[in-house]
């Protein structure tokens, strides 16, 4: 089986893009895995089928890193996702006010989900839980600027794990095919909602250390 993780905002809907673009086949639901909550999965198909899936199947995932869950991992193919922390505070955001009309986006709005709405953790706290991803063997780390990029070593890295072409046109399929791609990327240098107030609370909520150990500095 192949894992597209990261955590949410940060690009695994364009890895499973790419899987598919690349023939490989999706098995349903989103694997799931937060703090304080076992591991679980968005379909009705149990655990053990999951897990019991052939290389050129793939599923969706959204999984913090836990010693005993690397372990299980371990027999199959990783491709994992990081992305710049401020820009996953935005997107989540956007994500939110499409999810509830009723969530604004302000500059109000993005300082309570940088200080404790991302699944009720700070953002850089959340993150930070997915990050020991990147240490562990054999796992296919990837930035999703350089996608965004259209980076051909990226493709090409990804093509190795999993079996398959650097075709420049998985690029061009994956960003048509996205489900939460809405045709402009999250920045949030160019946000009017990113004011004094939310950089504020982004430091005081550990955002610096965040970028720097995501490799954002």
């Amino acid at each position: 089986m192949i894992l597209c993780n990261g955590c949410s905002k940060s690009g695994t809907h364009f890895l499973t893009s790419l899987m598919l673009s690349m023939g490989k086949t999706q098995l349903g639901g989103t694997l799931i895995k937060r703090p304080k909550k076992p591991l679980t999965v968005t379909s009705k198909k149990p655990l053990a089928e999951i897990f019991a899936a052939d290389d050129d199947q793939f599923i969706h995932s959204h999984l913090i890193h836990r010693p005993q869950l690397a372990e299980k991992m371990r027999a199959h193919k990783h491709l994992f996702i990081i992305r710049h922390p401020r820009n996953i505070a935005i997107s989540w955001m956007r994500h939110r006010n499409k999810q509830d009309a009723a969530i604004v986006e302000s500059a109000g709005t993005l300082e309570m989900i940088i200080r404790g709405g991302f699944f009720g953790h700070p953002v850089p706290e959340f993150i930070g839980y997915h990050l020991p991803w990147r240490d562990e063997d054999g796992v296919c780390c990837i930035r999703f600027e350089d996608l965004v990029a259209r980076d051909a070593a990226s493709l090409q890295r990804i093509a190795d794990t999993v079996g398959g072409t650097a075709d420049p046109e998985h690029y061009a399929r994956a960003f048509g095919d996205s489900s939460t791609w809405t045709g402009k990327v999250s920045d949030w240098s160019d946000s009017p909602y990113w004011t004094e107030a939310v950089e504020t609370a982004w430091t005081e909520a550990g955002g610096p250390e965040i970028e720097a150990a995501a490799g954002y500095a």
